[in-house]
């Protein structure tokens, strides 16, 4: 471990360039604690969680090396060409960043040695809960085959003793425990590269999450109305049915203030003409504007759900199209959504809807 002592000098400069590395390595001093590796000459670029930032100025303690040392007054580093080892605020080792084991091509893969017992938690819901050591986290946001269930995963990893590791990026990757005959180790793997790896310190879970939220962000606190019940439903048959909605809740004093009408899917009829479309329901909602109307003046939020695809009947489609606004991923080709059931409007022809490339910032 570094333990702070004399022939220190202190530094502003906010990166260090690891030199002889076997691929472009820096670290920068982001405050006191918080410092980012970044493997790769590039910035992670579309697939980076944070935006662009200038950190402020930090005053920090450096003693050249080989290993070069630094002391930030909240954590420590110990910097060789070969590794970067992250310590606490008195020196004490926690983690290592082994550089002659990670590699950014042709796939990358970051290993870390944990250094001493220490147990996990964080990357988001899903998988094993609670402790993470020795468990393999697939980091990709999806719905399992389309069920209630999602998997909503976060690159974010506590340790116990009292530090995170947040792996900026969006790709897909995993988190496993790493092949290696001695100690405990993390391999995360991701098809993209390069990375920036964030060593997050401090005296305990509470304070490490106080740092977190200063490099994620806080939360925004939800407004009262979305604290509480909100009715969902796709399952209309008239326009009164949608209205006694409100009145139904109000009569019987149910406390609801949020209302959510679901897309038309199928046979079951929500608030549009179909997946895709962003025309009301001439059924359901012929006069749209004074049906929500009635539901605001009974104090009630209007929530309306889509999915994130255009159909190719929808008068916003050939414009998304020209502006390259689709991805080329469609929904299979199936039969019309009421085909045979003598019910008209509500069209749900699945063929030809297009996901939208939501990465495209225009």
């Amino acid at each position: 471990g570094f333990h702070p002592g004399s022939a220190l000098v202190n530094y502003l400069e906010a990166t260090l360039q690891i030199p002889s590395a076997p691929f472009p390595v820096s670290v920068t001093i982001c405050t006191p604690r918080i410092v980012r590796v970044r493997l790769g000459s590039e910035t992670p670029g579309v697939s980076s969680y944070l935006p662009a930032r200038a950190w402020t100025t930090v005053v920090y303690a450096s003693h050249p090396g080989p290993p070069t040392h630094v002391d930030t007054g909240e954590l420590t580093l110990s910097m060789t060409q070969d590794d970067v080892v992250f310590g606490d605020r008195n020196g004490i080792a926690r983690l290592r960043l082994a550089i002659d084991q990670t590699r950014l091509l042709p796939r990358l893969l970051v290993r870390l040695q944990i250094v001493g017992e220490q147990h996990f938690y964080g990357l988001g819901e899903g998988g094993p809960q609670f402790d993470r050591l020795g468990s393999v986290r697939r980091l990709w946001n999806f719905q399992v085959n389309r069920g209630q269930g999602a998997d909503i995963a976060i690159p974010l990893l506590l340790s116990h003793v009292g530090y995170g590791v947040f792996f900026d990026s969006s790709a897909a990757a995993t988190v496993e425990p790493g092949d290696a005959t001695d100690g405990a180790w993390i391999e995360y793997r991701s098809e993209a590269g390069p990375l920036d790896l964030y060593f997050i310190g401090g005296t305990g879970l509470r304070e490490v999450l106080g740092e977190v939220a200063t490099l994620l962000g806080r939360a925004t606190m939800p407004p009262r109305w979305s604290l509480g019940y909100m009715q969902s439903s796709r399952h209309f048959n008239d326009a009164d049915e949608v209205r006694d909605l409100a009145e139904q809740f109000r009569t019987r004093r149910l406390p609801c203030d949020t209302l959510i009408f679901l897309s038309t899917y199928g046979d079951a009829r929500g608030w549009n003409r179909g997946v895709g479309h962003l025309e009301f329901e001439p059924h359901l909602f012929e006069r749209p504007d004074d049906i929500l109307a009635g539901f605001r003046d009974r104090h009630f939020r209007v929530v309306t759900h889509e999915y994130s695809v255009l159909h190719t009947g929808s008068p916003l489609f050939a414009e998304a199209e020209t502006k390259g606004y689709l991805l080329d991923v469609a929904y299979p080709r199936l039969a019309p959504a009421h085909a045979g059931t003598g019910m008209h409007g509500a069209v749900n022809y699945k063929e030809g809807q297009r996901l939208l490339d939501f990465s495209r910032p225009e």
